[in-house]
């Protein structure tokens, strides 16, 4: 009767795959965390347009000064949390590239103990064959 196939780094290639799990599940919260930064970034903008167009409006009927100028600095104000949300969804872009890059050396590394194992259970296959 032929033996049965077993392989002795089966307990580390299962250690790549819970790895590459991982680094998917990584990969995955941060490209969500990206999104959020980005709709952040998209809702400042849209609220500073409409802030503009407001401020822009009010310009044609009677003018207040106090009134300008809070808008003028509301705009201002919005234009400093655009600069501020646009660093973190840099740093969103830039984390969710090194997961990225983490997933593919996992990935590398599982498909090379699958290769391994193919290899070793041919090896396997033949040697049986040979004795049989």
């Amino acid at each position: 009767m032929a033996k049965k196939f077993r392989w002795r780094l089966d307990p580390v290639k299962k250690v790549k795959e819970r790895e590459e799990e991982r680094n998917q599940e990584a990969l995955a919260e941060a490209n969500r965390a990206l999104r959020s930064e980005e709709d952040k970034v998209a809702d400042l903008v849209r609220q500073r347009g409409d802030a503009v167009k407001a401020l822009q409006g009010s310009q044609q009927g009677a003018l207040n000064p106090t009134d300008l100028a809070m808008r003028d600095a509301y705009v201002k104000t919005l234009g400093e949390r655009i600069r501020v949300q646009t660093e973190a969804v840099e740093a969103a872009r830039k984390l969710a590239e090194e997961r990225q890059e983490a997933l593919m050396k996992a990935v590398q590394e599982r498909k090379v103990f699958d290769n391994l194992k193919d290899r070793d259970h041919q090896r396997h296959k033949k040697e049986q064959r040979r004795r049989g």
